[in-house]
């Protein structure tokens, strides 16, 4: 109920313009927004701590689904995935394939562990009898996988485009073409220097002995590895390293067109080497930040 105003004079008193309103001084409001305000900047900062905290447990958590998948792997097939599959296109073949095909880098071991991580509809989807390049694979290249990316790097979003340049003599891209493939911020390790052991068609179809000599990681170009192996034991043994493609674009503009396509086995999308290890910046776009070890599936600092 109103009440009336002491500074009224006493004969207006009983009027009804001699009664206070009920409401707040501009002071009040003023000192209730500066309180709010204050709030709102001690709680924005936990805010955000926890959602990259939460983002972090998610990259941790999609190392760990790498770890178990390629162990998941090895148990079916009795060793690991091969680093990158070799080019098998009839239409790439050439006198003598598989060995004059052209040195594409073909299928990556994202695309052998499809089945591992739940995405069989996804493996089912590519064509494996042809390249990876090819027209028949573009839909399956451009499917995003959830687990390929860390939440934590703003830039594993969505697809990258790689350079149709170099497939258009090969009838596997039009001029101009813009390819799209899902990207993935995990990269598997090829071994300590960037070997490319392609068979030789010089050496009757057979990779260089120099050139095996030098592949010593887990995924390389060779052959599969099998667990027997591996004599370091399997929770010393580097498989798989988180990277940054935002380190890379940033380190790397020139790299950006094909940095991160999940299903091409190269070492500027799905391999890396220790020589030059993720966002390390030698020379490299990318760096070793988290690892992941094959018998567990844990994270560990490399």
């Amino acid at each position: 109920m109103p009440r009336p105003d002491p500074f009224c004079p006493p004969d207006r008193a009983n009027r009804p313009d001699c009664f206070a309103r009920g409401g707040w001084t501009l002071v009040e409001l003023l000192v209730v927004l500066f309180v709010i305000g204050i709030l709102i900047a001690l709680i924005l900062p936990a805010i955000q701590a926890s959602r990259a905290a939460a983002r972090r447990a998610h990259c941790a958590v999609h190392l760990r689904q790498f770890g178990l998948a390629i162990a998941s792997y090895h148990d079916v097939h009795q060793a690991y995935p091969i680093g990158r599959m070799k080019v098998d296109d009839p239409r790439l073949a050439g006198p003598n394939p598989p060995c004059s095909a052209p040195p594409l880098s073909d299928k990556s071991v994202h695309v052998q562990l499809l089945p591992y991580l739940d995405q069989l509809p996804t493996y089912q989807a590519f064509n494996f009898n042809l390249s990876i390049h090819g027209h028949e694979n573009r839909t399956a290249c451009a499917v995003v996988v959830g687990v390929f990316l860390c939440p934590d790097d703003p830039a594993a979003r969505g697809t990258a485009e790689l350079i149709s340049a170099p497939l258009v003599p090969l009838g596997l891209a039009a001029a101009g073409e813009r390819i799209r493939a899902s990207r993935t911020s995990y990269v598997a390790r090829a071994g300590t220097l960037p070997v490319i052991s392609i068979p030789d068609l010089s050496r009757g179809c057979r990779t260089d002995p120099r050139l095996i000599a030098q592949v010593d990681g887990t995924f390389h170009d060779v052959s599969p590895i099998r667990q027997a192996m591996i004599t370091d034991g399997l929770s010393h043994t580097l498989f798989v390293s988180e990277r940054s493609l935002t380190h890379g674009e940033r380190r790397f503009p020139s790299l950006l067109s094909e940095n991160g396509a999940s299903y091409v086995g190269s070492l500027s999308c799905t391999l890396f080497v220790t020589t030059f290890p993720p966002n390390a910046g030698k020379n490299h776009p990318f760096c070793t930040s988290r690892a992941s070890r094959a018998g567990t599936g844990e994270a560990s600092t490399a």
